[in-house]
């Protein structure tokens, strides 16, 4: 009678695992069918202009920084697909490396008119490196639009004619870009591009079309040079590590529109090692945190927090079920790498390998652990050889 009684109380407990399991995996992809409808409908809203991108009305403003091993490729990328968009290279002048990239690119008399270097002596304590040499920079630009571009970042030029629906469509506005990652140097390059790519368009995208994005990317924005100089744009966040959060946060104070365009950037990071993978999640992750304190909704942490802990939640209950959870789950994640993949040759339309259904899948199991890991730990990551503690944004350097 005991061992019937232990029975039956192990099939009642697995019967309850088991709805809690498949309420979570339908939860899961009602989310997801929910992200993708948003981005979607964001993305149909616009109808690129016939008319082409005017290049002679912009400078890219681009901090440099060597120890890429893209950086060369990436620079030259920018100039070789432009013929008339101007260039102002920031380099520090005791990167020695970063100066002879640039000036090896130059000697093309094509190239080389079209790019102004800025050398910078070193930077302030507890102000924010690539913000301190963008606000010097600003008095240089002679266009009257700023493109402020990472130096791992490649435009897509094939969306810039997108602008011309914006130059007169607000007097002040900043507009913010979709990130590519295409780095494909090794397996943790290849899951930090599969994060990227796995959560842009369904995060950008579907608060925008919620009207909940209160932050911008910042690898590649674009703004008015009349609006930096006249809010003191850059000036007034010097001391803000999470720059793109703190420049999106004052405009909006200031009345300027922030816009989510369509326009694509394409990144290659770099990942030696899963420490380095871990540290480079870790630290968005932390920025997150402080995102999510400020701007904290039901439509955040459902659309973006709760699917990211999903995943690891179902493969631990399917360790403990029957045969059929783990196919389930790894079907489940299978079928939104898929879908993601899809959205992507049709919004992005890059070539991509179908490995990467494989690396997204790896990318949402870990995503939770190390999430927590975060949570758990000190709010400290290692900056420019620095200790830092990430709580409000600002720089907090530790002894």
């Amino acid at each position: 009678m005991a061992n019937m009684a232990a029975g039956d109380h192990l099939k009642k407990r697995g019967g309850r695992m088991s709805v809690i399991f498949y309420g979570l995996l339908t939860a899961y992809l009602l989310i997801l069918a929910a992200r993708i409808i948003l981005a979607n409908r964001y993305y149909g809203q616009k109808q690129c202009p016939e008319a082409g991108f005017r290049e002679e009305l912009y400078t890219v403003v681009q901090p440099i920084l060597s120890g890429d091993p893209g950086l060369k490729s990436d620079l030259l990328a920018n100039v070789e697909h432009s013929r008339k968009l101007r260039f102002l290279w920031l380099i520090d002048r005791a990167d020695q490396v970063a100066i002879e990239i640039a000036a090896e690119i130059c000697q093309k008399p094509e190239y080389g008119e079209r790019i102004e270097m800025l050398y910078y002596d070193e930077v302030p304590p507890g102000v924010n490196p690539k913000i301190y040499k963008i606000e010097q920079a600003v008095n240089k630009v002679q266009t009257p639009y700023m493109i402020v571009l990472d130096d791992d970042s490649v435009i897509d030029m094939e969306w810039m004619n997108e602008l011309n629906l914006y130059e007169n469509s607000a007097p002040e506005f900043l507009i913010t870009g979709i990130p590519h990652n295409y780095g494909t140097t090794n397996v943790w390059s290849k899951l930090l591009a599969a994060f990227v790519n796995g959560n842009a368009l369904i995060t950008y995208f579907t608060m925008a079309e919620l009207g909940d994005n209160h932050s911008i990317n910042g690898m590649f924005y674009i703004l008015p040079v009349a609006v930096a100089k006249k809010y003191q744009a850059f000036t007034v966040i010097l001391e803000y590590l999470c720059d793109d959060l703190a420049l999106a946060e004052y405009l909006t104070t200031c009345g300027v529109k922030i816009i989510q365009s369509r326009i694509g950037v394409n990144v290659k990071t770099t990942i030696h090692s899963a420490a380095h993978y871990y540290q480079q999640l870790r630290r968005w992750m932390l920025f997150s945190s402080v995102y999510m304190k400020r701007h904290f909704s039901p439509a955040a942490f459902g659309l973006i927090i709760l699917p990211g802990m999903i995943p690891m939640m179902l493969l631990l209950m399917a360790a403990g079920m029957n045969r059929w959870a783990l196919p389930a789950l790894l079907g489940m994640l299978a079928g939104k790498s898929f879908l993601l993949y899809r959205l992507r040759q049709k919004i992005i339309g890059k070539p991509e390998s179908l490995s990467m259904i494989g690396y997204e899948m790896l990318s949402d199991l870990l995503l939770a652990p190390i999430f927590l890991l975060t949570l758990i730990g000190r709010p400290v990551i290692i900056w420019r050889n620095k200790k830092i503690q990430v709580t409000d944004g600002k720089i907090n350097y530790l002894n």
